[in-house]
């Protein structure tokens, strides 16, 4: 019976070699992906969130600190407690209120009463469609 064998200098050296430069074309990769896991991969702000309080502006802007429509363009709101207490990363993202309104130059304006609302926060949007009153509307 013969012993058993073991590994030689050159075969030691030949492994190692190989497993040096596995080690190093993975380096790029696992920088990447460790970039990739502190970046977030979601916006801060959450699209239904967004949406609920534009809901509940639409429905009430007093209650959001804002006059009366269609009068708050261009204002800024800070989300509800209640909202914050469940998101917390929402208390400091702002949501931008645009109003937009038909120009004079379109053809359409006759027929067009209504008017969009835009809630905008870290990239995330929702639209709101409002009806235009005669008394209410507003000349550009």
């Amino acid at each position: 019976m013969t012993a058993p064998r073991g590994l030689t200098l050159l075969e030691t050296l030949a492994a190692t070699v190989i497993l040096s430069l596995i080690a190093v074309a993975c380096i790029p990769m696992l920088q990447d992906a460790r970039a990739s896991l502190e970046q977030p991969s979601a916006p801060a702000c959450d699209l239904i969130e967004l949406a609920l309080l534009a809901d509940a502006v639409m429905a009430d802007p007093k209650a959001h600190g804002l006059d009366a429509w269609p009068n708050f363009d261009g204002a800024v709101l800070q989300w509800p407690e209640e909202t914050v207490q469940r998101e917390p990363q929402l208390a400091l993202r702002p949501v931008q209120v645009t109003v937009l309104t038909p120009s004079i130059d379109d053809p359409g304006r006759h027929e067009r009463r209504h008017q969009w609302v835009s809630f905008m926060c870290d990239g995330v949007g929702v639209l709101r469609w409002t009806a235009v009153a005669e008394a209410q509307e507003v000349q550009p």
